[in-house]
């Protein structure tokens, strides 16, 4: 897509006290190129907003008067190339957030605020071919099939791969503390931003096992400290193995807003023997999945459940603790195939699980939906 010798102003100031989110933004794009245009007096987030996407430039540019509420740009997992731009009069708290990529110059390299600042108007040729960038870690050779043993949450991130068990050898590992926090991560994880810092997203992969020693309670915890994160996020992934650890955020003050797991599009997927605590929302979120089996898992500490599922089918509960959650403790939309302890699931699309382990049908007190 090409966005040439355009005049764009005023955006975002429709309504008195309100802004827009972004000038531009590309998600999952491939080639997105903002050429020799005027960008002015506009109120927005960001002046632009590219989130997975390869091959963006932004060049020859006139960018001025414009008030950015966030950051100047926004890149999540591959960077952008800026060049040929002046940047005049504008007030904006930041150039890049601070867990997020910066823009590259033509040769690749990254450009600081300095650079930014300094950069004169010239033309450039929108057609450039894109610069090679290296984006983020390998992830670490594993025989298929194999086995690798990890102590620290670098180490941790290094080994996502297909075809493997990743074997939790540490107490804690602490997403927050990564040293790629926020930054490049590898083919096979991301950090998304949220609204209050980034999450970690597991993607297209298979075969991958996350398993922690088995002892009478699971001692090693995966915890993430932005509120609003889940903790851990898989996206078109399969034949995925959680067993034997402990997810949830820091228990610090506060109400969360995001979850513990969360699946979108992934596919027999084994959760195994695992603690999901809150503050979070939910202890398991599912989108567009299929086959979802959990095991001996404790849920507790959710403030809205223990678990919400859409599109997905072949959900089997065996032997799960859910406590400190509030009722219904499942809802589920456009799902089949539901089975806990060996019954199936039915008579509305909100259960809870009784104390004596079969599913139980919930309905609304007189008054609420």
């Amino acid at each position: 897509m090409l966005v040439e010798g355009c005049d764009i102003y005023d955006h975002g100031k429709r309504w008195e006290g309100s802004n827009a989110r972004g000038l531009f933004e590309a998600v999952d794009t491939e080639g997105f190129v903002i050429y020799n245009s005027r960008l002015a007096d506009s109120d927005v987030w960001y002046l632009f907003d590219c989130v997975r996407s390869r091959n963006a430039f932004f060049l020859s540019n006139e960018v001025s008067g414009n008030l950015v509420n966030l950051a100047m740009f926004h890149f999540e997992q591959y960077p952008c190339v800026v060049d040929g731009c002046v940047f005049d009069d504008n007030e904006s708290s930041a150039w890049v957030p601070a867990h997020a990529l910066g823009p590259v110059g033509p040769d690749g390299q990254p450009l600081d605020g300095e650079a930014l600042e300094s950069m004169s108007l010239h033309d450039c040729d929108p057609g450039m071919p894109f610069p090679a960038i290296a984006l983020g870690e390998t992830a670490a050779e594993i025989e298929p099939g194999g086995t690798v043993s990890v102590s620290s949450v670098d180490e941790f991130l290094s080994a996502i791969g297909p075809d493997r068990t990743i074997l939790l050898e540490g107490e804690l590992f602490d997403l927050s503390e990564a040293s790629s926090y926020g930054k490049a991560g590898s083919e096979y994880y991301r950090w998304a931003e949220c609204y209050d810092g980034p999450k970690l997203v597991i993607e297209n992969l298979s075969g991958l096992s996350i398993v922690a020693p088995l002892g009478d309670a699971p001692a090693v915890v995966i915890s993430a400290a932005p509120r609003y994160a889940d903790v851990l996020s898989f996206v078109n992934c399969s034949d995925l193995v959680l067993e034997g650890f402990t997810a949830g955020h820091t228990k610090e003050p506060g109400a969360c807003a995001g979850g513990v797991l969360y699946f979108d599009g992934c596919h027999h997927v084994q959760i195994n023997r695992c603690r999901l605590f809150g503050c979070g929302i939910l202890g398991i979120q599912t989108a567009d999945c299929s086959d979802l089996t959990l095991t001996r898992t404790e849920i507790y500490e959710c403030s809205q459940g223990a678990g919400e599922f859409y599109k997905t089918d072949g959900i089997v509960f065996t032997d799960c603790n859910i406590h400190d959650v509030p009722s219904p403790q499942f809802r589920y939309r456009a799902c089949g195939d539901i089975e806990c302890n060996g019954e199936a699931v039915s008579g509305g699309d909100r259960f809870d699980i009784g104390s004596d382990g079969r599913p139980e049908a919930w309905a609304a007190p007189d008054g609420e939906n």
